[in-house]
């Protein structure tokens, strides 16, 4: 038997495992409470992503939805041209993929297209 010097047999290893015990007692917290603080901070809810950022694309709704939230448009333009965009999304419904021509776009089109395409104001 191994004496600690105390006339207890055995008790070094005893300290020792509890001193080992509450080192992984403190890792454990500190890696639960990191991941707590993580979930807190929204990183792991996807509700709060904007559609851009999720890697696609954005669609043409979603620049025009951008583009008047940050006040590049105003109301008015931003009534008008989501109008176009159903309008425009409407007809290429009804029409046949066969019988659609890029060159006889509308006026209505081709603004959309302008305006998504610059980023700045309309004319």
């Amino acid at each position: 038997m191994m004496w600690d010097g105390n006339g207890d047999p055995g008790g070094g290893w005893v300290m020792l495992a509890l001193i080992v015990g509450v080192v992984v007692a403190v890792i454990v917290a500190i890696v639960s409470l990191a991941r707590y603080l993580s979930r807190i901070g929204g990183t792991s809810s996807t509700a709060a992503v904007p559609p851009a950022s999720t890697g696609g694309p954005e669609s043409p709704r979603d620049i025009l939805k951008r583009r008047y939230a940050t006040g590049e448009i105003d109301r008015d333009e931003y009534l008008q041209t989501l109008g176009d965009l159903l309008a425009r999304r409407a007809r290429a419904a009804r029409t046949p993929a066969s019988l659609r021509s890029h060159s006889s776009s509308s006026r209505s089109a081709t603004r959309v297209e302008a305006i998504l395409a610059k980023g700045g104001r309309s004319t």
